[in-house]
């Protein structure tokens, strides 16, 4: 869902790629039986995702479905990959080259590229690194204003109840920096972020590096 194909780079992930429409996307539910928890985790990250940018209703619906998801439970699976579909649908349909609105699908990604791109691809899953990466954003948000203290904690109660790593790796301030400033929604060099508007809305800004420095030193990442 979306027809955005990519490839990873040393200077940054899904740096070289392009834009080619499916001509159908199957979503056959029994497929997921045969993944374990570990994968199965990592595509929780993007339904937390999709909650916290579009619908928060529906990040609080996934935090009650959590148990039976983990079980397979066909119903709550499918309330989770048809709404998180929906959401995808509707914000690529608006931008389907991403030159505005649809950069907020890559909430927690810009964090989490750096993660994956620092530790060396596959060392952490694109998941797991986008899990963390979002709390990192999110603390960012806060400090801005634009989240509160319960949804924070919401968030991030989301998170590991998903079964992923809420502690980023110590890469150190600067090397995070250095690695965001080529993710590819930099324009001119400045890092755009997505930026929560409170949970279930979200949009792109650029942040002064010095108050991204007191989240990645708050965070353990430094």
């Amino acid at each position: 869902v979306g027809g955005k194909t990519g490839i990873n780079h040393p200077l940054g992930k899904n740096m070289i790629g392009a834009f080619h429409q499916p001509q159908l996307v199957l979503a056959d539910l029994a497929t997921l039986d045969s993944l374990p928890d570990r994968e199965l985790a990592c595509g929780l990250a993007e339904i937390i995702k999709h909650g916290a940018i579009a619908d928060d209703a529906y990040l609080r619906q996934t935090m009650t479905d959590m148990s039976a998801i983990f079980a397979r439970d066909e119903s709550a699976l499918d309330r989770a990959v048809r709404r998180s579909c929906e959401i995808k649908a509707d914000v690529v349909g608006k931008d389907e080259r991403e030159s505005g609105l649809r950069a907020i699908l890559n909430f927690g990604h810009t964090f989490g590229h750096a993660i994956e791109a620092g530790m060396g691809y596959g060392a952490w899953y694109h998941g797991e690194a986008v899990g963390c990466g979002m709390l990192m954003a999110a603390d960012l948000c806060r400090r801005l204003g634009r989240l509160d203290e319960a949804g924070a904690q919401l968030l991030r109660d989301a998170v590991v109840a998903a079964r992923l790593p809420v502690i980023p790796p110590r890469l150190g301030v600067a090397r995070y920096l250095e690695l965001m400033a080529v993710d590819k929604k930099a324009s001119g060099g400045a890092i755009q972020y997505v930026l929560l508007k409170g949970l279930g809305a979200a949009e792109t800004a650029k942040v002064d590096d010095a108050v991204v420095a007191e989240t990645l030193r708050a965070v353990g990442a430094e």
